[in-house]
C-alpha cells in the first residue's frame, strides 16, 4: 500500500493575510538589527508578501528559521524620567526584533 502522506506544513502562511499584517505594522518606531523598519514593508508592493509567503512556508516546512531573522538588540529604556538614571531598578528593557518576524508576528 502506497503512503498518502504530503510534504510541507500542515499549516502555511497566505500573502494576503501578510497583507493585512503589512497595514497593521506600527511605524515611526526604531529598526531592528537588520537595519529595517517598518515602512519598509508598509510602503512596498503587494508583491513582497508572495515572496515573503515563500520564505516563511519554507521555514515551517523544514522547521528552521534564518539565524538573521532571529537577531534582537535589547535597549534598556528608562521608566522613571525623574528618578535616578544610573539606578538598574528605574530601567525597563525593550527588545528590538528584525521587521521581518515582527510581519509574522502583528
Amino acid at each position: 500500500m502506497q503512503s498518502t502522506a504530503t510534504l510541507g506544513p500542515a499549516v502555511s502562511v497566505l500573502p494576503n493575510k501578510l497583507q493585512i499584517n503589512q497595514i497593521k505594522l506600527p511605524l515611526n518606531r526604531a529598526a531592528g538589527k537588520d537595519g529595517s523598519f517598518a515602512e519598509h514593508i508598509f510602503y512596498a508592493d503587494s508583491s513582497v508578501c508572495n515572496h515573503l509567503s515563500s520564505l516563511f512556508n519554507v521555514c515551517l516546512m523544514h522547521g528552521k528559521i534564518p539565524q538573521e531573522c532571529m537577531q534582537t538588540v535589547i535597549v534598556p529604556i528608562c521608566k522613571n524620567k525623574n528618578g535616578n538614571m544610573s539606578d538598574a531598578g528605574n530601567k525597563r528593557p525593550v527588545s528590538l526584533a528584525t521587521i521581518i518576524s515582527i510581519v509574522v508576528l502583528v
